[in-house]
Protein backbone atom coordinates (compact mmCIF):
# COMPACT_ATOMS: atom_id res chain seq x y z
CA UNK A 1 0.00 0.00 0.00
CA UNK A 2 1.22 3.30 -1.05
CA UNK A 3 -0.17 6.62 0.07
CA UNK A 4 -0.11 9.77 2.07
CA UNK A 5 -0.95 10.00 5.79
CA UNK A 6 -0.62 7.84 9.10
CA UNK A 7 0.16 4.54 7.50
CA UNK A 8 1.16 2.72 10.96
CA UNK A 9 -2.62 2.75 11.32
CA UNK A 10 -3.21 0.21 8.30
CA UNK A 11 -3.79 -3.06 9.81
CA UNK A 12 -2.90 -6.32 7.47
CA UNK A 13 -5.39 -7.32 4.84
CA UNK A 14 -7.82 -10.19 5.86
CA UNK A 15 -7.04 -13.33 4.03
CA UNK A 16 -9.19 -16.13 4.22
CA UNK A 17 -7.05 -18.85 3.32
CA UNK A 18 -8.72 -22.20 2.63
CA UNK A 19 -8.30 -24.87 5.44
CA UNK A 20 -5.58 -26.71 3.34
CA UNK A 21 -3.10 -23.88 3.91
CA UNK A 22 -0.82 -23.53 7.06
CA UNK A 23 -0.28 -19.61 7.08
CA UNK A 24 1.88 -17.36 9.50
CA UNK A 25 1.51 -13.96 10.16
CA UNK A 26 2.28 -11.36 7.68
CA UNK A 27 5.85 -9.64 7.87
CA UNK A 28 5.37 -5.52 7.54
CA UNK A 29 7.80 -3.68 6.58
CA UNK A 30 7.19 0.46 6.26
CA UNK A 31 9.01 3.26 4.56
CA UNK A 32 7.48 6.28 5.76
CA UNK A 33 8.98 9.85 5.50
CA UNK A 34 7.25 12.67 7.60
CA UNK A 35 8.44 16.18 5.80
CA UNK A 36 6.55 19.82 5.82
CA UNK A 37 4.11 18.72 3.49
CA UNK A 38 2.75 15.83 5.63
CA UNK A 39 3.58 11.82 6.29
CA UNK A 40 3.51 9.59 3.00
CA UNK A 41 5.73 6.07 2.04
CA UNK A 42 4.26 2.49 1.87
CA UNK A 43 3.74 -0.70 3.70
CA UNK A 44 4.13 -4.03 2.45
CA UNK A 45 2.07 -7.35 3.70
CA UNK A 46 4.27 -10.37 3.03
CA UNK A 47 2.48 -13.90 3.87
CA UNK A 48 3.84 -17.33 4.06
CA UNK A 49 1.93 -19.63 3.03
CA UNK A 50 2.49 -23.75 2.86
CA UNK A 51 -0.49 -25.46 0.96
CA UNK A 52 -0.68 -28.94 2.29
CA UNK A 53 -2.49 -30.26 -1.24
CA UNK A 54 -2.54 -29.71 -4.91
CA UNK A 55 -5.25 -28.00 -6.81
CA UNK A 56 -6.91 -24.64 -7.73
CA UNK A 57 -7.83 -22.53 -4.49
CA UNK A 58 -9.94 -19.43 -4.21
CA UNK A 59 -8.47 -16.90 -1.73
CA UNK A 60 -10.55 -13.97 -0.69
CA UNK A 61 -9.09 -10.48 0.33
CA UNK A 62 -10.66 -8.36 2.64
CA UNK A 63 -11.70 -4.84 1.13
CA UNK A 64 -10.15 -1.09 1.88
CA UNK A 65 -11.64 1.90 2.92
CA UNK A 66 -9.62 4.96 3.55
CA UNK A 67 -10.45 8.64 4.08
CA UNK A 68 -9.09 10.69 0.73
CA UNK A 69 -8.48 14.13 1.29
CA UNK A 70 -8.53 15.79 -1.50
CA UNK A 71 -12.55 14.19 -2.04
CA UNK A 72 -12.80 14.91 1.29
CA UNK A 73 -14.67 11.65 1.83
CA UNK A 74 -14.03 8.33 2.78
CA UNK A 75 -13.40 5.74 -0.62
CA UNK A 76 -13.80 2.30 -0.26
CA UNK A 77 -11.48 -0.24 -2.17
CA UNK A 78 -13.93 -3.62 -3.05
CA UNK A 79 -12.76 -7.04 -1.99
CA UNK A 80 -10.89 -9.15 -4.58
CA UNK A 81 -10.20 -12.77 -5.15
CA UNK A 82 -7.25 -14.79 -6.18
CA UNK A 83 -6.87 -18.30 -7.73
CA UNK A 84 -3.71 -19.96 -6.91
CA UNK A 85 -2.92 -22.76 -8.30
CA UNK A 86 -0.73 -25.18 -6.25
CA UNK A 87 1.02 -28.06 -8.40
CA UNK A 88 1.75 -31.62 -6.70
CA UNK A 89 5.00 -31.56 -5.80
CA UNK A 90 7.89 -34.48 -5.50
CA UNK A 91 8.65 -36.16 -1.82
CA UNK A 92 12.22 -33.67 -1.61
CA UNK A 93 11.06 -30.68 0.00
CA UNK A 94 12.86 -27.51 -0.53
CA UNK A 95 12.12 -24.22 1.22
CA UNK A 96 13.32 -21.17 0.41
CA UNK A 97 11.38 -18.06 2.64
CA UNK A 98 12.14 -14.28 2.29
CA UNK A 99 11.48 -12.22 5.50
CA UNK A 100 11.00 -15.05 7.95
CA UNK A 101 12.75 -16.30 10.68
CA UNK A 102 13.67 -20.25 10.11
CA UNK A 103 13.24 -20.85 13.61
CA UNK A 104 9.48 -19.85 12.87
CA UNK A 105 9.05 -22.54 9.93
CA UNK A 106 6.87 -25.11 11.88
CA UNK A 107 6.38 -28.96 9.56
CA UNK A 108 3.27 -30.57 10.81
CA UNK A 109 3.02 -29.38 13.93
CA UNK A 110 6.77 -29.78 15.01
CA UNK A 111 9.13 -27.15 15.22
CA UNK A 112 12.37 -27.40 13.35
CA UNK A 113 15.42 -25.46 12.90
CA UNK A 114 16.71 -25.37 9.66
CA UNK A 115 20.22 -24.71 8.22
Amino acid sequence: MTGKGNLKLIDPPKINFPADFESYDPKVSSNITASLTGVSGSKTFEYLIIPRNAGEYKVPVSGFSYFDLDKKKYVNIEGTEFLLKVAKGTETITTTVSGVSKSDIQFLGQRHTLY
